[in-house]
């Protein structure tokens, strides 16, 4: 079987990760699947795994470009596969993908433009979205219940197949407390944008009684990078945090901290959670979370925060009870068994063939 994925860029993040992980896992198992980017951009481009897999560049400039010479040539790409799967919506790309006749799956990864608002270009492409899925669409996918119920909410969605995939993940499985007895640290990772909340992390160490034993270790780069280094500097907490950018060893990173927090709030899914959850150390969230709560209602309710008082105790209580960071260790791990590139793909697998089946 034959499979192209499309995916607006390469840039770090959930989307881009998963989609380069599925196809590795696709081509491993029988399948030929490639990638589409609408924009060659994206630190995944250097990374090995990316170096694996056949894709193709849209070169498309922005969101708005139109192209008659682009949309032949994408036409012409996707009717050489079996099944079209779309992970990011551009209109360009829709409107190939419905001339080709090709079957289309459609994976709602929760971009929605959720916690921000919207710019008119955007709100007119929702709109789009909407009519698309409903009228081109075979089945749609989504990564969690949150996921679900905001595009519905939003997009007014009719689908003719519709149901939860929750992500997988590679993650690498093994136990580490972190230091024991000297600075105790906090990791926190992510693109630095405003539904991220990272200003609840930094606030909730400035609450703690033990901050002044305390590094967070914030891992990501983005828009937001000022704002946040101004709080820590309003906070009186500058040398207790460090910003560290773009991290590719992100891994090594987790293994190395003694806590994580994840603030975010309407988090589509949150797969950083369960790269966490694989370090075998506790992952602190809020009850806003998204789909963020989904993941840790089923290891740990009792690592939902109810506000940022609320993560300054919890963190002072693991500062002083350094022992219990890895007492659900191996429940953590086993529960990373519902989340497995192989349970994902399988269930891709399956959809596939429907819509094939379908369509003949």
């Amino acid at each position: 079987m034959k499979i192209i994925h499309f995916t607006w860029s390469a840039q770090f993040g959930g989307i881009s990760k998963i989609v380069i992980d599925l196809i590795n896992w696709q081509n491993e198992n029988d399948f030929r699947s490639e990638l589409l980017l609408g924009k060659s951009s994206g630190e995944l481009l250097s990374q090995e795994h990316l170096k694996k897999i056949s894709f193709h560049e849209a070169k498309l400039k922005s969101g708005r470009h139109v192209s008659i010479r682009i949309i032949s040539k994408i036409i012409k790409l996707f009717r050489q596969f079996d099944i079209i799967h779309i992970h990011d919506f551009n209109p360009l790309i829709a409107y190939c993908a419905a001339r080709s006749k090709t079957p289309i799956i459609y994976t709602e990864h929760g971009n929605l433009g959720l916690e921000r608002s919207l710019r008119f270009f955007e709100k007119i492409n929702l709109k789009f979205q909407s009519v698309f899925i409903n009228s081109y669409v075979e089945s749609i996918t989504y990564n969690s219940a949150f996921t679900k119920a905001e595009s519905h909410r939003i997009l007014q969605l009719k689908p003719k197949h519709e149901i939860i995939i929750a992500n997988g993940v590679l993650a690498p499985r093994s136990i580490s407390q972190g230091n024991l007895n000297g600075i105790f640290i906090i990791g926190a990772y992510g693109r630095l944008v405003s539904f991220k909340r990272f200003d609840r992390v930094i606030k909730a160490l400035s609450l703690m009684t033990n901050k002044n034993s305390c590094k967070l270790i914030i891992a990501g780069d983005g828009p937001l990078l000022s704002t946040l280094q101004s709080q820590t500097e309003e906070l009186g907490i500058t040398s207790l945090v460090q910003f560290t950018g773009y991290d590719p060893n992100i891994e090594r990173l987790q293994q190395s901290v003694n806590i994580h927090v994840v603030p975010s709030r309407s988090e589509p899914f949150g797969i950083v959670a369960l790269e966490c959850l694989a370090t075998g150390k506790p992952v602190l969230v809020f009850p806003d979370g998204g789909g963020l709560i989904e993941i840790i209602n089923g290891i740990a309710t009792e690592n939902i925060c109810l506000d940022t008082e609320d993560l300054a105790r919890k963190l002072d209580y693991f500062y002083e009870n350094r022992s219990d960071l890895t007492k659900n260790s191996d429940s953590q791990l086993s529960y990373l068994n519902n989340f497995t590139i192989n349970k994902m793909a399988s269930k891709f697998s399956s959809i596939y063939l429907s819509s094939i089946r379908s369509s003949e």
